[in-house]
């Protein structure tokens, strides 16, 4: 009998498998923990093996290679830059591609703030792709319509985690001449579950409505793990500060307690990258580049192939480059070298969400993290004033 996956750790989840499938024989489930796996009907499996064979976990062989070519990417565009996690390398990308009346296909929100991949072919929905969401999306039927694309003879550029866009080449079985992928330096993700949760609890909590969460908006701090929850409440838009330092779900993300089993052993998380390109922050970019302004953001960006190489030549109008060396990208982007390590105590984060559902977690993280949540609230709310008064004070203290 087939066996899609030996353990929850050799499954990303993806639903490549689903989509292949000719009999339909492929369901995508969740499990006790909110992580969804493909379960096989056997009364209408076949065994042809096409999604064994689809399976990138399975057949994908990693190496020792390294990027091509290494660059900072800063976009021209002041609100593209503004509205982007990072740098803007995706939406310059993008918007090259959508000049050529191509389709750009990524991570977007949809009208019940779930993740889910969609196709754009405008500017106006381009906004939809930009920025992160902390959690896996949905990618089952995004395989099928990418194909019909390209076969169609449309350019397309997809965006996703490395494991997405290796499924995505491995569904394809062959190379398109139209098609440019970039992977995400990616840390790991959540369930949708967890996510719809956690939103459902913040609801409750604050008697709002969640309308958006973007968990790194730089409006009013700039390039940071800052984030902003729009929530309605009393028929007015409001907007809150998100911190990982003082909420549940952002916390749990940050420090790799909420991901799947398979993030934690990813082969992708490594020099060999499967997209043509590679986006990621150029976190410790002051170290070598202290002249640089990085209160907007900015990107690396890893060239893997002679594809990611051309477009790189051809978007020159639409952000800067500076050439760089890998290793000052790898240095502070440890996903490059080894995936996330899990934490010892992740299992029982993850028994409170299978007890207690997001409740239990949240009322466990306030109890247990509420010295550090102090710490940062005091830090958030000090005037700016007050804290270089502090800081000459320590310095003096120090000197004494």
């Amino acid at each position: 009998m087939l066996d899609l996956y030996s353990d929850k750790s050799t499954c990303c989840g993806c639903g490549a498998c689903k989509s292949v499938c000719p009999k339909s024989a492929i369901s995508m489930e969740t499990d006790e923990y909110g992580f969804i796996h493909p379960k096989i009907d056997r009364n209408l499996c076949i065994e042809c093996y096409l999604c064994i064979n689809t399976c990138a976990f399975k057949n994908v062989e990693i190496s020792n290679k390294r990027p091509m070519q290494s660059y900072i990417g800063i976009n021209k565009n002041t609100n593209d830059l503004l509205v982007s996690a990072s740098g803007g390398a995706f939406s310059a990308i993008a918007k090259y591609v959508l000049d050529k009346n191509g389709a750009v296909i990524g991570c977007a929100w949809n009208n019940e703030l779930i993740p889910e991949h969609i196709i754009i072919d405008n500017y106006e929905n381009l906004c939809k792709l930009q920025s992160s969401k902390y959690v896996q999306s949905n990618t089952e039927s995004i395989f099928i319509e990418t194909k019909k694309l390209l076969s169609n003879d449309k350019i397309v550029f997809f965006t996703g985690t490395p494991c997405q866009v290796a499924e995505l080449k491995e569904f394809l079985g062959k190379d398109y001449e139209q098609l440019l992928t970039a992977d995400l330096i990616c840390h790991g993700v959540p369930s949708i579950e967890f996510f719809n949760k956690y939103k459902e609890w913040y609801e409750r909590k604050n008697k709002c409505k969640v309308v958006d969460i973007n968990f790194r908006d730089k409006k009013k701090y700039g390039w940071s793990l800052m984030g902003t929850i729009t929530i309605k409440k009393d028929d007015k838009i409001k907007y809150k500060e998100l911190l990982f330092s003082e909420d549940p779900y952002y916390y749990l993300f940050m420090y790799g307690y909420s991901y799947r089993d398979s993030c934690y052993s990813c082969k992708y998380a490594c020099s060999d990258r499967k997209g043509d390109l590679t986006f990621g922050d150029f976190w410790g970019v002051q170290k070598y580049y202290p002249e640089l302004d990085r209160r907007k953001g900015i990107s690396a960006i890893l060239v893997n192939t002679c594809k990611g190489e051309k477009i790189i030549g051809q978007i020159k109008d639409y952000i800067n480059f500076i050439s760089t060396k890998y290793e000052n990208i790898e240095e502070n982007n440890n996903q490059l070298k080894q995936p996330t390590e899990k934490p010892k105590d992740r299992e029982v984060w993850l028994e409170y969400w299978k007890i207690g559902g997001f409740d239990l977690v949240a009322r466990e993280f306030y109890r247990q993290k509420r010295k550090q949540i102090l710490a940062s609230k005091i830090r958030r709310n000090t005037p700016k004033t007050v804290k270089r008064i502090i800081k000459r004070l320590l310095r003096v203290h120090s000197y004494l």
